[in-house]
């Protein structure tokens, strides 16, 4: 008696995915195109959604062969992170040129030094060398630093 091999029936399901974090997972299973295409169309609408694709998924039971092939797939395009501010390079003023008035993308320095605030801490500065060291160059300097 001969045997007859067993057809082979091509198992065929659709998945929707959707793109979380960098990552796809499975949202939805069906055995109907229609309807995860459909889930698929409702789910772009959706504006916390990044990205969503359908895949057309087959398996093959004899040969044990699985293969996949994306039908359908939106991405939306990434924003940039809150995180992360973007920073525009911009060429730098001059050290004797004043700031703008307006906000700066560039990281916050110390605030500018006006001379006369200048020539009065190194007054100070000398003067405390002056009474430590006891001497009239001290003095001298000091005198000569405020001109």
């Amino acid at each position: 008696m001969a045997q007859t091999a067993a057809p082979s029936i091509t198992q065929v399901h659709f998945e929707v995915h959707v793109l979380d974090s960098d990552r796809w997972t499975i949202d939805y299973v069906s055995t109907s195109e229609e309807d995860a295409l459909e889930e698929a169309e409702e789910l772009v609408r959706r504006p916390e959604i990044s990205g969503v694709r359908v895949v057309k998924e087959m398996f093959n039971p004899r040969t044990e062969v699985t293969a996949a092939r994306i039908l359908f797939e939106r991405v939306r395009p990434a924003r940039p992170s809150a995180v992360a501010p973007l920073r525009v390079a911009r060429p730098r003023p001059p050290a004797n040129a004043h700031a703008p008035a307006g906000p700066s993308l560039d990281p916050p320095g110390p605030p500018p030094v006006e001379e006369e605030s200048f020539s009065w801490l190194s007054l100070a500065g000398l003067s405390v060398l002056g009474a430590a060291g006891g001497g009239l160059l001290a003095v001298a300097l000091a005198l000569l630093a405020g001109s």
